[in-house]
């Protein structure tokens, strides 16, 4: 009656949600918080839910097609910013370019601190959280002689991206990098790991240094499980089952961010976003058809209809505005033959 009368229409309303409008499918739910608790008004759900949930105003979706495939995105928007969302500032690329250009798969973020702390903050209004947290306090201390604040999330408070390389000596190579503004605090944890597991018989805790980087050496008699050092006062780097030297000297020229599958897949992702999950689906497919040749003839049809058409996959998550959530999934397609 209000489109009748000259007002504005549903699909000009959901339409300047997002900046590419020429959708094959989209979906738009006004009124979402308050018409999702009336479908579920027979269900018991907490209190705290209850008021993130009428935060929310509208959700829309929608999927359409572009150059490297299909694009899949989402936007929520809040009556007042959502908590988690209201300090989470955009990740650089600075750690993408330290992460080989051979990554079969990705994860990337930052203020893993700040979001410990907000759980901590929702913990009040949520029992289960407050118990499952406790938990992790009490677990973490007996058996790793650490504190969950102190030890481990403190110094969390930069970026991060974990990433998994191709097998070296038939062995999955991975990386872990951290950014930190507390290298001090970083140090002291890594010791008392050092001193919780050096009694054990089959590991063996030695220092070493490489070009000038004092490393720290996790190994078992038959091979190298864990590498790890300060690249310099900010940058941290792990490496499992890999060559160190060989990764920490990653520049970008041959970095993922140059890779010409990552680019062509996050090309149309916004760029301030919180960080990506990333996966070269034919480098995974041809990894796990190396560890198991008989697996393709064990999937199904579906499944191996997708391993053989998908390219890759990227995830981001952004925050266009305060009082919104935007996430995106692209999925890179092989070019038909």
């Amino acid at each position: 009656m209000d489109t009748y009368k000259g007002g504005e229409s549903l699909a000009n309303i959901s339409s300047q949600d997002f900046t590419v409008n020429d959708a094959l499918i989209q979906v738009y739910l006004p009124n979402y918080g308050k018409e999702f608790l009336n479908l579920f008004n027979e269900v018991e759900i907490n209190q705290q839910t209850q008021k993130e949930l009428e935060k929310i105003t509208s959700i829309a979706m929608n999927l359409s097609v572009e150059n490297h495939g299909i694009k899949i995105s989402s936007l929520v928007n809040y009556s007042q910013p959502f908590n988690f969302y209201k300090n989470r500032k955009p990740v650089s690329t600075k750690l993408l370019e330290r992460i080989p250009d051979n990554a079969i798969c990705m994860i990337s973020g930052g203020g893993i601190n700040q979001l410990w702390q907000e759980l901590n903050e929702e913990k009040q209004n949520i029992p289960e959280l407050n118990e499952l947290i406790n938990q992790a306090k009490i677990a973490t201390m007996e058996s790793l002689k650490l504190d969950l604040d102190t030890d481990v999330f403190s110094w969390l408070d930069g970026e991060f991206a974990l990433a998994l390389l191709p097998p070296n000596n038939n062995s999955l190579q991975g990386l872990l990098l951290l950014e930190s503004s507390n290298k001090i605090q970083g140090e002291k944890t890594f010791t008392t790991l050092e001193n919780t597991f050096k009694f054990l018989p089959f590991l063996q805790v030695k220092q070493n240094n490489i070009e000038g980087i004092n490393i720290t050496q996790w190994n078992t008699l038959q091979q190298n499980l864990v590498t790890y050092g300060w690249l310099d006062n900010n940058n941290f780097l792990m490496t499992f089952l890999g060559d160190f030297q060989t990764i920490k000297n990653t520049n970008s020229s041959n970095a993922l961010v140059n890779n010409d599958t990552f680019k062509l897949t996050t090309e149309s992702l916004p760029k301030n976003n919180n960080g990506y999950v990333y996966c070269d689906i034919e480098k995974a497919t041809t990894l796990t058809q190396t560890v198991n040749p008989n697996l393709s003839n064990s999937l199904t049809p579906e499944i191996k209809a997708f391993s053989d058409s998908v390219k890759a996959i990227a995830l981001t998550n952004s925050s266009p505005n305060p009082n919104s959530n935007q996430s995106e999934l692209n999925i890179s397609l092989n070019k038909i033959k």
